[in-house]
């Protein structure tokens, strides 16, 4: 997969987390805004990091960059979404 792909997918899925926190902050009232303006805040800052990695790739290793690369993603993003179904 081209890294273009990659950087679109990382901003759909952050995109999707969104979605779903200003879903839950508009129809959970019993939810605190600070909770959410926080796990907004985390996605912002995967978002920032994932993209700033993918664009620093060491050429000498790039399989095992990749492979890293996809594990942390996957599990930061199903951190992500353990808290918000934690909150909902």
């Amino acid at each position: 997969m081209k890294r273009r792909e990659l950087k679109k997918n990382i901003r759909f899925m952050t995109s999707e987390l969104l979605a779903e926190c200003l879903w839950l902050k508009h129809t959970q009232t019993n939810v605190s805004d600070d909770d959410i303006n926080n796990l907004i805040d985390s996605i912002f800052i995967m978002h920032n990091e994932y993209i700033s990695r993918l664009s620093h790739v060491d050429s000498r290793q790039t399989r095992l960059f990749f492979r890293k690369f996809r594990n942390d993603l996957v599990s930061q993003a199903n951190d992500i979404v353990a808290q918000i179904s934690s909150l909902a």
